[in-house]
């Protein structure tokens, strides 16, 4: 378990860590195998092997900080909170905690849920 003041990588970097398990790796490993037998280079086997478990290695990373992000929330910008409105059958929704930066910076936020509709 990691303390919830422990530092996280960025979800940029989380990002880029995902990009290279999910796609270069697997596509370089490939290219390299492809090519080997084509062309007879050395050591086909050790390069797509010592890839493999970079690959491995990474994707392991990758969800071990998934999982973190989910437990705490980070992926979150912000909260929207639903409460009931002062007339009965009312509803209002408050956005909380946003990310100002993210507001800045990102094409797109993602906020959490909390609280639930009211009933009728």
């Amino acid at each position: 378990m990691v303390p919830s003041q422990t530092k996280l990588p960025s979800s940029a970097v989380y990002d880029k860590l995902k990009l290279t398990a999910q796609l270069l790796l697997p596509a370089i490993g490939a290219l390299y195998f492809a090519l080997a037998q084509i062309w007879h280079f050395s050591y086909a086997a050790e390069v797509n092997g010592t890839i493999a478990v970079l690959n491995t290695f990474i994707g392991v990373a990758v969800v071990w900080l998934k999982s973190i992000y989910s437990a705490r929330g980070s992926q979150y910008d912000g909260s929207l909170v639903w409460t009931e409105g002062d007339e009965p059958g009312d509803s209002v929704l408050r956005m909380t905690s946003i990310d100002l930066k993210a507001l800045e910076t990102k094409g797109e936020i993602l906020l959490q849920v909390k609280g639930r509709p009211p009933t009728e």
